[in-house]
């Protein structure tokens, strides 16, 4: 609900693989997918956020976090909007 407020007021909900990993574990896919679906992937971006020594390298994570969505049931069509449509939106690009 709260992040359904927060888009509303014109927020992109910014999604992270860094929770899904297992240090920094706090929710699983299901949970973000669930989220997506709510508040809608043209109000979301995928970022990794891991760009440490104790994940894999960030293409390997965004990679590994696609696919974990996908898994979830996240359309592919989601997928391409919130990690590069909305993205390049936001940057103002073509």
């Amino acid at each position: 609900d709260v992040q359904k407020c927060f888009i509303e007021r014109g927020v992109i909900a910014e999604y992270s693989y860094l929770p899904l990993t297992p240090l920094w574990w706090t929710h699983p896919p299901k949970v973000l997918a669930r989220w997506i679906h709510e508040v809608e992937p043209e109000n979301c971006i995928l970022v990794t956020d891991i760009g440490n020594m104790y994940n894999p390298p960030p293409p390997e994570g965004f990679r590994i976090f696609i696919e974990s969505l996908l898994t979830e049931g996240v359309s592919e069509d989601a997928v391409r909007t919130m990690a590069h449509q909305n993205p390049a939106r936001l940057l103002d690009l073509d």
